[in-house]
């Protein structure tokens, strides 16, 4: 009884865990989302395009 107990809480331990990942995850991803939108606007975007396109071709 016990151990199926301790193994429930160790189950129970590691999908908190994974969530918790995901949350990380997902909230580091819109963060930068942010950080990246307010700094670069559309000429720097449409720069950035230029330089890379330029590179490649």
């Amino acid at each position: 009884m016990i151990h199926a107990a301790k193994a429930q809480i160790e189950q129970e331990l590691q999908q908190t865990k994974e969530a918790l990942r995901s949350e990380v995850a997902v909230l580091a991803l819109s963060a930068a989302e942010q950080i990246l939108g307010a700094e670069i606007d559309q000429t720097k975007h449409q720069d950035i395009i230029n330089k890379v396109s330029s590179q490649l071709g």
